[in-house]
C-alpha cells in the first residue's frame, strides 16, 4: 500500500491543531463567509476601495469623543462600517486532484475528492486550492503539468473517475482495470489506461436515451459552453489525424480554418467530435458535483489561471489576430521572466505573447470567455503571472535564453476594468513574485486583489523582506510555500547553518521540533486574511514530494500527492545501548533528507490505568512530534522516559539530516507490535539493534530482532553494537 492510500487517515483535528495551534488559541477562524451576489460583491469592493480612500480626520474625531465622552461625529456609522463578513480569516490546503489517493495511477474526482473536501472541513479549513484543471499540452503530456495546456478551457479527462462511471452505467465493474500502487503519476501510463475506457464510456452515453444523454446535449448547447466546445473538438479532431508537430505544419485551408475545410472535418470525424464533447461532459458532471460537495461545507475552490497560454492550442489556432504571431502563425515573440527567486538565468516559458492592442479593439471578448469559464469552476482563482498585466518580458521567438528578452507593456487598468463591466466583480488572488515594480503593486490595489506571501522567501535578506511575516498585510494570501517551491522540508534540508540559525531565532521554536509544523504555524499566525498550504507540508514530507521545478523543461513531478513520495523509517527504540548504537548509523549512513523517522517504542510493562496508555493498548499512540516526545509531563502520560542520549540523536537527525522525527508508543508484546507498525504505519523500512534489554546474551540475534526479520513484510536492517 502507498502512502498515498493512507494519507487521509489523518483525524480530523490535525489541520485544526494547525488553525488553532495549542499556544495561540485566539488564532480560531470563524465559519466561512456565505458567497454574495455579483452585484453585492460589485457594490462591496466599491464600498471597500472608498473607505480605503477616507481622510483620518474621523479617527481624530472619534478618538476625541472617547476621551471627553462626547457624542460620536454624526459620520461615524458611515466612516466606520461595520466588518465585512467576506473578508474574515480563513484557511486552507494547496492539492492538486492529480495528487489524490485514486486507484488507477491518478488521483481523480471520485470519493477521495469528496472525502478530502470532508476533511478539510472537519478540519476547520475553508479553502481549497488546485492548479489548473486543464489537460496538458502535447510537450507535457508525460509530466502532465497544467501550465502548458492544449485549451485554456477543457477540462483533464484523466481526472475522471472511472468508478463513477460504473455507478453512472457507463461502465461496467468487471472492465476496470486492477488497482495501480504507485508513488508518483506515470502520466503516459495512466493515458494509456483510462483513455480507452472514458472514450468507451462516451460512446455508451452517446447512444443512450434518458435523463444523462439529455444532460448532455443540454451542455453542447449551453452558449457559456460553446464557445469554446466546438473549436477545442474541431482542434482536437485534425490534430489526431494529421501527421504534424504543430498546427502551423497543417495544411493550409485546415491552418487557415477555410469554412469548407472545417465542415470536411465535421463530416469526416464527427464521431470522433462528439465522444471528445461527451468526454468533456463528464468532467464537467463529476467536477461539479465536487463543487456542489464544497458548497454544502462552505468551502471555497481557488482554482489557478496561468497568465499565457500553448503554442500548440485551440486558443491561438482559433484566436491568432490575438496573438504576436507573424504572417505564417509562428511567434514573433514568446513569454519568460528574466532572473529571479526561482533561476539565475530566468526562464523561457515559450508561449506565444498576446497583441493587447487587438485585444482591447474587440473588448478583450477572448479574456472575458476564458473567465466566464473559471467562474463556472471554481469560487475565485490566483492569476499566474500576474505582474504580466501591467508589464510583461518579452523574448524574440528564435532565442535561447530569457535574458535577451525586454519590456513591454501590458493592458494595466483597462483590461480589468472590461472584465468587471462585462462579468461583475470576481475574487482574484494576484501572484506578484519575481520581479514585481511599483505599478504592478498599485495595479493590484486598483482592482483590490490580494497578493502572495511565501515564507520560504522570507529569511536570508533583510528585515525589509516583504515576505517576512511582520511585513505581512491583511490583504493577502500567505504560503509555506507554492507548488513551484521546494516543500518545507525539502527546503530546510538545503540550508546552511547560518541561515537554519536565522529561521529558528526569527520563529523561536524549540529544536527537535518539526519545521513544517513551526512554518504552518507561522503561516495560520499571519496577519494576511488567508492561509493556505500544500499538502507535502502537512505531511511532513521532502523533496521527493515536490509538484514541479521551474525553469526545467519536463518539471511537473506529479507527485501523487505530496502524500506517496516520502520513507517512512522505523526504528525501533528501547533506549539499551545496542539501540542507541542502531540509531547512531542510521543518523550517519541511512537516512535522507525528506524521510520521516518514526521512533517505535514498545511497553510491554504498563498498568491499564496508567496516563492514557489503555487508550492504545491495541493500536499503539497517534504519532507524537519530537518536542512532546522529549517532554518528561508527555511522556509520563504515554508511560516512556526517553533518556538525554537518545534524544540528542533524535534531534540531530533533525536538525542536521533534514528529516521528521515522531514517536509512536506500543503497548504489549514487542514482537508483535513491531509486525503491525511494519503493516499498519505502513514502513518502507525498518532498522534494529541486533540485541535489547533482554537477560540473554548469547545468540547472535535477540529474539524480538530475530522475529521481526523473519516475519516482516519490509526489509529489515540489523545493527550490531
Amino acid at each position: 500500500m502507498a502512502l498515498s492510500q493512507v494519507a487521509f487517515a489523518l483525524p480530523p483535528g490535525v489541520l485544526a491543531a494547525f488553525i488553532t495551534p495549542r499556544r495561540t488559541a485566539a488564532l480560531s477562524l470563524p465559519a466561512p463567509p456565505i458567497r454574495s451576489s455579483s452585484a453585492e460583491r460589485f457594490r462591496s469592493r466599491s464600498s471597500r476601495r472608498s473607505h480605503d480612500r477616507r481622510p483620518m480626520a474621523s479617527a481624530t474625531a472619534v478618538a476625541n469623543a472617547v476621551r471627553t465622552g462626547d457624542d460620536l461625529p454624526v459620520d461615524y456609522d458611515t466612516r466606520f462600517p461595520s466588518v465585512d463578513p467576506t473578508r474574515r480569516r480563513r484557511a486552507g490546503v494547496l492539492l492538486h486532484p492529480t495528487s489524490l489517493p485514486g486507484p488507477h495511477g491518478i488521483g481523480d474526482l471520485g470519493d477521495e475528492a469528496i472525502r478530502f473536501l470532508d476533511w478539510l472541513h472537519a478540519a476547520g479549513a475553508s479553502v481549497w486550492q488546485v492548479l489548473p484543471l486543464v489537460p496538458p499540452g502535447r510537450k507535457s503530456r508525460e509530466d502532465g503539468s497544467p501550465y502548458s495546456g492544449q485549451d485554456a478551457n477543457c477540462g483533464n479527462t484523466l481526472l475522471i473517475s472511472l468508478i463513477e462511471l460504473v455507478q453512472d452505467g457507463l461502465l461496467m465493474k468487471n472492465e476496470l482495470p486492477e488497482s495501480m500502487d504507485v508513488e508518483h503519476v506515470d502520466f503516459k501510463t495512466v493515458e494509456d489506461l483510462k483513455d480507452p475506457l472514458i472514450a468507451k464510456a462516451a460512446k455508451r452515453l452517446l447512444l443512450s436515451q434518458g435523463e444523462l444523454k439529455q444532460q448532455l446535449n443540454d451542455f453542447r448547447k449551453d452558449p457559456g459552453i460553446s464557445t469554446w466546445l466546438e473549436d477545442a473538438a474541431l482542434f482536437a479532431a485534425i490534430d489526431h489525424n494529421v501527421n504534424a508537430f504543430s498546427w502551423n505544419e497543417w495544411p493550409d485551408p485546415l491552418k487557415n480554418r477555410h469554412l469548407g475545410a472545417l465542415e470536411d472535418v465535421y463530416r469526416k470525424h464527427e464521431d470522433f467530435i462528439d465522444i471528445f464533447v461527451a468526454q468533456q461532459f463528464l468532467f464537467q458532471r463529476q467536477w461539479q458535483k465536487v463543487r456542489q460537495h464544497a458548497r454544502k461545507l462552505g468551502i471555497k475552490i481557488i482554482g489557478d489561471m496561468p497568465i499565457y497560454v500553448g503554442y500548440h492550442s485551440a486558443d491561438v489556432w482559433a484566436n491568432r489576430k490575438s496573438f504576436l504571431l507573424d504572417r505564417s502563425g509562428f511567434p514573433i515573440l514568446v513569454s519568460g521572466v528574466p532572473p529571479d527567486a526561482f533561476s539565475e538565468t530566468g526562464q523561457l516559458w515559450g508561449s506565444p505573447l498576446y497583441d493587447w492592442r487587438a485585444m482591447e479593439e474587440n473588448g478583450f471578448a477572448w479574456w472575458i470567455k476564458r473567465i466566464n469559464r473559471a467562474l463556472d469552476l471554481y469560487d475565485e482563482f490566483r492569476i499566474d503571472h500576474f505582474r504580466g498585466f501591467s508589464g510583461f518580458w518579452a523574448v524574440p521567438s528564435e532565442s535561447k535564453v530569457a535574458m535577451c528578452g525586454r519590456w513591454k507593456a501590458g493592458p494595466g487598468k483597462a483590461f480589468f476594468d472590461a472584465v468587471f463591466k462585462a462579468v461583475g466583480d470576481i475574487d482574484i488572488i494576484a501572484e506578484d513574485l519575481g520581479v514585481i515594480t511599483e505599478d504592478v503593486v498599485q495595479l493590484r490595489k486598483d482592482i483590490d486583489a490580494p497578493g502572495m506571501a511565501i515564507l520560504q522567501f522570507g529569511f536570508g535578506s533583510d528585515a525589509d523582506n516583504p515576505h517576512l511575516p511582520h511585513n505581512h498585510e491583511q490583504q493577502q494570501v500567505v504560503y509555506t510555500g507554492t507548488h513551484d517551491n521546494d516543500t518545507v522540508l525539502g527546503w530546510w534540508g538545503n540550508l546552511g547553518e547560518e541561515e537554519k540559525y536565522t529561521v529558528q531565532k526569527y520563529l523561536s521554536f524549540a529544536e527537535g521540533t518539526s519545521i513544517s509544523w513551526s512554518l504552518i504555524q507561522c503561516a495560520m499566525s499571519s496577519v494576511a486574511r488567508t492561509a493556505i498550504v500544500p499538502m507535502p507540508d502537512i505531511l511532513g514530507l521532502g523533496s521527493s514530494a515536490r509538484m514541479n521545478i521551474p525553469a526545467t523543461q519536463f518539471g511537473f513531478t506529479g507527485c501523487s500527492g505530496g502524500m506517496a513520495c516520502q520513507r517512512n523509517v522505523g526504528m525501533a527504540v528501547d533506549f539499551s545501548a545496542c539501540s542507541k548504537a542502531a540509531l547512531r548509523w542510521a543518523s550517519d549512513n541511512f537516512v535522507r533528507g525528506g524521510d520521516r523517522v518514526v521512533v517505535l517504542h514498545v511497553n510491554s510493562c504498563f498498568q491499564n490505568e496508567q496516563g492514557m496508555a489503555h487508550l492504545w493498548e491495541r493500536a499503539g499512540s497517534p504519532f507524537i512530534p519530537l518536542d512532546e516526545f522529549a517532554d518528561p509531563i508527555i511522556g509520563k502520560q504515554y508511560g516512556v522516559t526517553p533518556d538525554s542520549e537518545t534524544l540528542e540523536i533524535l534531534r540531530h537527525m533533525a536538525n542536521q539530516r533534514g528529516v521528521e522525527v515522531v514517536a509512536k508508543i506500543y503497548y504489549g508484546d514487542p514482537k508483535a507490535s513491531l509486525c503491525e507498525a511494519i503493516d499498519k504505519i505502513p514502513l518502507h523500512c525498518l532498522v534494529v539493534g541486533s540485541r535489547g534489554l533482554s537477560k540473554l546474551k548469547r545468540a547472535l540475534l535477540g529474539s524480538v530482532s530475530s522475529y521481526v526479520v523473519s516475519n516482516s513484510a519490509c526489509p529489515v536492517t540489523v545493527v550490531k553494537q
